[in-house]
């Protein structure tokens, strides 16, 4: 569907509430053009049709600091009954920005997954609050897995030797060669760690691994199917949802903790799965045009969505990767400012 056919339905009153964009597409669209000079191509930072509308609003809010940009995203409906994204939670920090219509989150912090039911075997639980799934010790605080970050560390240094003369690398008190030599052995024992394939690597190392795709070398914590693309399904649970999705049911929430309105009784299973026993009471915040709420990594919210009139339910939306610094942003200033410009660049030429 043409994005022009798409602002017609909305409109129409015969074909509201069937449809709803969001720029959270699936996995199997084409990768990204790659530039074998400058490494793997990334996911969008702002896929379509939001990097047509760049000039439109600032890539980098003053609010966000200096946190790394993940995806801008664009979420649009004309439901005038409410719909339900489902209980869940993201794996990136969010500014989310009502433009139209009506959104209500129903909050609980990351501390609170032990009453949930979540999908997913939870492994760790870093302390800036970003809930990890699979193997414990893997993913660190900032999100990277620990592969990953290896494999940028070597870009990162790759980059800043990349001027040197062929001569100069090779000298032994060159440090910026001995630093990256360190970086290579660092990823080479990481690979054999995880039973990694050299061979199998369609990149060049000295690039990094491909960001923001859900296909990292050991298997990112990040996926593509963060957030509220759920929403697609206008409520209705998808064939496979992510560990990050509680079997809760948007129903049974509302009335176990007495919020209206409550979204209407499903058919589906599961719907007698109710919170445990001493679950904190969430937090609930309307958003009307004009608002928006921030978001940490982690936190659990189940947004209910409709129009308000003959005006869709339409927001923007910020995904960050999380910080786990103190004195700065990110502990690991190394990698993510190489990871920073990176993005800055596919930011400018979307």
């Amino acid at each position: 569907m043409k994005f022009s056919t798409f602002l017609d339905t909305l409109v129409d009153p015969t074909k509201k509430g069937k449809f709803y964009l969001t720029t959270q597409y699936e996995l199997e669209e084409p990768a990204p053009v790659e530039d074998e000079d400058d490494g793997p191509g990334l996911d969008p930072v702002l896929p379509s049709p939001t990097h047509k509308l760049k000039n439109d609003f600032p890539l980098h809010p003053r609010v966000l600091g200096n946190l790394v940009l993940q995806q801008c995203n664009l979420w649009v409906g004309s439901s005038q009954e409410p719909k339900s994204s489902g209980l869940h939670h993201d794996f990136h920090d969010n500014l989310y920005m009502l433009l139209s219509g009506y959104k209500r989150f129903v909050l609980f912090p990351p501390s609170a997954y032990p009453f949930l039911h979540i999908r997913g075997e939870i492994a760790d639980v870093h302390p800036n609050g970003l809930l990890v799934y699979g193997e414990a010790g893997c993913v660190r605080p900032d999100g990277l897995h620990e592969l990953d970050a290896a494999h940028w560390r070597l870009a990162a240094r790759a980059q800043r030797l990349a001027p040197q003369t062929k001569r100069a690398r090779n000298e032994k008190n060159n440090d910026a060669f001995t630093a990256y030599k360190k970086a290579r052995d660092e990823l080479t024992t990481l690979r054999q760690r995880y039973n990694t394939n050299e061979e199998e690597q369609d990149e060049d190392e000295d690039d990094g691994p491909p960001l923001f795709d859900g296909a990292s070398e050991a298997g990112s914590n990040f996926s593509a199917t963060d957030g509220e693309d759920l929403l697609a399904s206008l409520g209705e649970p998808p064939p496979e949802e992510p560990p990050s999705f509680s079997h809760i049911m948007p129903h049974t929430l509302h009335t176990h903790f007495g919020i209206a309105p409550a979204i209407p009784e499903p058919e589906e299973a599961n719907k007698g799965v109710k919170p445990e026993t001493n679950c904190p009471r969430p937090l609930i915040v309307e958003l009307k045009p004009g608002q928006m709420l921030y978001l940490p990594a982690s936190w659990f919210h189940e947004v209910t969505s409709s129009s308000s009139g003959e005006n869709p339910h339409m927001a923007l939306n910020y995904w960050m990767h999380p910080p786990d610094g103190i004195a700065s942003t990110y502990a690991d200033n190394e990698i993510w400012d190489h990871i920073r410009c990176r993005v800055e660049r596919e930011t400018d030429n979307p």
